[in-house]
């Protein structure tokens, strides 16, 4: 299981979006397993979360699937992100 974050933060720290996609290796896929929207009053303070989605408990959600705003730039990090981790070697040795 690969779990890959992408993270956007504003310039002054106060509002963060994340977004979490899970890789399925039978399907060469990868799926939106969270989406949290925090923010906080100052920098001192502690993050709180203003906006979730959670693909495997829907209860918890406060926002639905389709309200998630999805781009290019964000398919494309998730892309950039797999990719670096992937290793070419020669000969393969298991542990």
């Amino acid at each position: 299981m690969l779990l890959i974050d992408v993270t956007e933060e504003s310039e002054d720290k106060l509002n963060r979006t994340t977004w979490r996609f899970l890789f399925i290796d039978d399907e060469s896929l990868f799926v939106l397993q969270h989406y949290i929207v925090e923010t906080r009053k100052t920098k001192r303070h502690k993050y709180w979360v203003d906006l979730s989605y959670d693909r495997t408990d829907k209860r918890e959600s406060s926002c639905k699937l389709q309200d998630v705003p999805f781009s290019d730039d964000i398919r494309h990090e998730v892309m950039d992100k797999f990719i670096s981790q992937l290793d070419v070697v020669k000969v393969w040795e298991p542990y």
